[in-house]
């Protein structure tokens, strides 16, 4: 691979990587807020 992209890579990487945990978080928030709600029914 070419080294001079070896930094752009590793900082796309980091992105996806706080991308997928921001995402993660909001689903187990979201499943937390629906989870007593579909008890219920």
């Amino acid at each position: 691979m070419d080294n001079r992209f070896t930094g752009i890579i590793e900082l796309i990487k980091q992105a996806r990587t706080n991308a997928i945990k921001a995402v993660n978080a909001e689903l187990i928030t979201y499943i937390g807020i629906l989870a007593p709600i579909s008890a219920r029914n």
